[in-house]
C-alpha cells in the first residue's frame, strides 16, 4: 500500500512531461522575418476602398500633409462652448465649496451637540438635523450639475467639438 502511494507522484508527473511534450504548439511555431511581413504590407486589401475623402486635410507646400484643426467649426462656436463649459464649472465650484462649507459645520454642531446639555442639545440637534438637510440638498445639486456637465461634453463630442474647447484651451 505504501508503495503505491509512493509511486502515484512519479506517475503524475512522467504524465504531464509527456503531455507537455507533445504540445502541438510547440511543434508548429514559426518565427517570421521582415522580408515575411513586407509581403503582407505591399499587398493592398482588395475589400477596404482607399480614402477619397481629403476634405479634412490641407497639402503643406513642403510636402507634407497637415490636418486642419476641426474644418467648418468657427470662432464664434469656439466662444460658445467655452462659455457654457465655463458656467456649468463655476457652478460646480459654487456647490462643491458649499458642499465644504455645510460638511464643516456639521462637525462643528455634532461636536458642540456632544458636550452640551438640556435645551442647549435640544437646539444643536435641530440645527444638526437643518444642516444634514442642506448638505443633502447641496449633494443632489452638485451632483446634477455634473450630470449636466457630462451631457454638455456628449453634445459636444457628438457635434465634432474638440474637448479642449470646453475648457477654453483653442490652438
Amino acid at each position: 500500500m505504501i508503495r503505491k502511494l509512493l509511486c502515484m507522484p512519479v506517475f503524475f508527473f512522467c504524465l504531464s512531461a509527456s503531455v507537455h511534450a507533445a504540445d502541438p504548439q510547440q511543434e508548429t511555431s514559426r518565427s517570421f522575418t521582415n522580408k515575411d511581413l513586407e509581403q503582407y504590407r505591399s499587398e493592398p486589401n482588395p475589400q477596404v476602398p482607399p480614402a477619397t475623402d481629403t476634405s479634412a486635410v490641407t497639402i503643406n507646400p513642403k510636402g507634407g500633409k497637415k490636418e486642419k484643426p476641426h474644418a467648418g467649426l468657427d470662432k464664434k462656436e469656439q466662444d460658445y462652448w467655452c462659455r457654457k463649459a465655463t458656467q456649468i464649472d463655476k457652478k460646480i465650484a459654487k456647490d462643491r465649496e458649499k458642499t465644504g462649507e455645510l460638511t464643516v459645520r456639521l462637525a462643528e454642531i455634532s461636536e458642540e451637540e456632544s458636550h452640551a446639555l438640556g435645551a442647549q442639545r435640544t437646539k444643536l440637534s435641530k440645527q444638526r438635523a437643518k444642516t444634514e438637510k442642506d448638505l443633502k440638498t447641496a449633494g443632489k445639486r452638485l451632483k446634477e450639475q455634473q450630470g449636466e456637465l457630462a451631457e454638455a461634453e456628449a453634445e459636444a463630442h457628438r457635434k465634432g467639438v474638440p474637448p479642449g474647447w470646453l475648457r477654453c484651451q483653442f490652438e
